[in-house]
């Protein structure tokens, strides 16, 4: 049995997470699923997800910290479901705005500009 690709496996395991309730847009899976050793991923999720590396320079560094706080983000009352709803809100307003007929939503301001 093959295993689906990276690429695929990240799509669907986003998907999974918004089984559960929670509205996240796949950009952990992607990462963790599509990264290379030296390089960032330069993450696109339109038309369909795919990753660019962008090498690093040898004495880049990052931290990376974890408080330690649970954060349950399928409770309905839970601020990063709240906070996906504003940004496609915020989407939707500027494309008005700009006068972009908006043919479907989600938006993404990449559709925008």
């Amino acid at each position: 049995y093959a295993l689906p690709s990276p690429n695929v496996l990240a799509v669907q395991a986003a998907e999974c997470e918004r089984f559960v309730g929670s509205m996240g847009g796949g950009m952990d899976q992607a990462a963790s699923l599509m990264s290379q050793k030296g390089y960032a991923l330069l993450l696109h999720f339109r038309p369909s997800l795919s990753a660019v590396p962008v090498e690093l320079p040898d004495e880049a560094t990052f931290v990376i910290g974890n408080s330690l706080a649970p954060s349950h983000k399928a409770i309905e009352e839970h601020q990063f479901n709240v906070r996906v709803l504003e940004g496609r809100l915020a989407c939707i307003l500027l494309a008005l705005s700009f006068g972009v007929t908006i043919s479907k939503c989600p938006l993404s301001l990449s559709e925008i500009s």
